[in-house]
């Protein structure tokens, strides 16, 4: 059997396991980012790899790589181009990984965003000509777009939904849809409004489901502002799926009928009678790190 291990890359965890060709995993593997400067953030990832090795017992076997990075990646070069919250700017990832492991085989990157899209579109089993938007609303908001399996790109940048101006604030100013509806960002603005540093996401969602009338202000604007994204989404690509996914949504699944009833209200009537399903991924926030280990299978194909 084929050894592959996973590694899902973001601006606050790393997570790494070893993936089966079913979707399947084991033996992970959870550590904090080190974004002091590049060079902690590659030790930190090979510490990841380094653990999953010891606990699955593939010490000098060989195995592969599937890797996610957020931002800006260079697939065919396996290169992390740029990430706004990693110290990383044109590293060589793949090079570097496969001179640190000797007994690594092939080294698949993508975007983490494209990564999760991928173990999506894997676990709907979805037709050539069906499209399916993977939109995440975590540290940062993105998306990915898959239409027969195979990943609509652009020039490199589609699917940077966060980057959507959504409200202007002044002179030619905008705060983007990223700013807007991440968990820090919600986060940020309670602590404001509430003149409190210590509020979070959490917390504000729990003080919503007590009534309370601040979070009830905020968390009524952060599924508006979610709506417009997902809105903007459909009228672009009116896809078959939407598949909801990241850590804030995923742990506020009720969130989900909240943001259709606003998404409903911009629909036009023709866009009513042939809806985009919407969901909530159900793979407990492990789609990035099961799309990097099935990217390191379908590499070798």
């Amino acid at each position: 059997m084929k050894n592959v291990i996973g590694v899902d890359i973001g601006g606050t965890k790393i997570a790494a396991a070893l993936v089966n060709q079913d979707g399947s995993f084991s033996h992970e593997i959870v550590i904090p980012s080190r974004v002091e400067d590049s060079e902690e953030m590659f030790l930190a990832v090979c510490e990841a790899v380094d653990k999953v090795i010891d606990r699955s017992g593939i010490l000098n076997h060989p195995f592969s790589m599937g890797i996610g990075v957020p931002g800006l990646v260079n697939v065919e070069a396996g290169i992390a181009v740029f990430q706004n919250n990693l110290p990383w700017t044109n590293f060589p990832l793949r090079e570097r990984l496969t001179k640190h492991y000797v007994m690594c085989e092939t080294v698949a990157i993508n975007n983490d965003v494209y990564q999760a899209a991928y173990a999506e579109w894997w676990h709907a089993n979805l037709g050539k000509e069906d499209t399916l938007v993977f939109f995440t609303i975590s540290t940062g908001v993105s998306s990915a777009i898959i239409k027969g399996g195979s990943f609509q790109k652009g020039k490199g940048f589609a699917g940077e939904v966060g980057l959507l101006p959504i409200k202007k604030i002044k002179g030619n100013q905008y705060l983007t849809l990223e700013q807007l509806a991440s968990g820090p960002a919600l986060a940020e603005t309670g602590r404001l409004l509430y003149n409190d540093g210590t509020i979070t996401a959490k917390e504000i969602f729990f003080r919503y489901r007590t009534g309370d009338p601040k979070a009830s202000e905020l968390v009524e604007d952060w599924t508006e502002t979610i709506a417009l994204g997902l809105y903007s989404v459909i009228c672009l690509l009116d896809p078959e799926n939407i598949i909801l996914g990241g850590s804030v949504i995923q742990k506020n699944p009720d969130m989900l009928d909240v943001i259709q009833k606003k998404l409903n209200r911009l629909l036009i009537p023709a866009q009513k009678e042939r809806p985009t399903k919407i969901s909530i991924s159900q793979m407990d926030n492990h789609a990035g790190l099961i799309g990097a280990g099935l990217s390191a299978f379908s590499s070798e194909k």
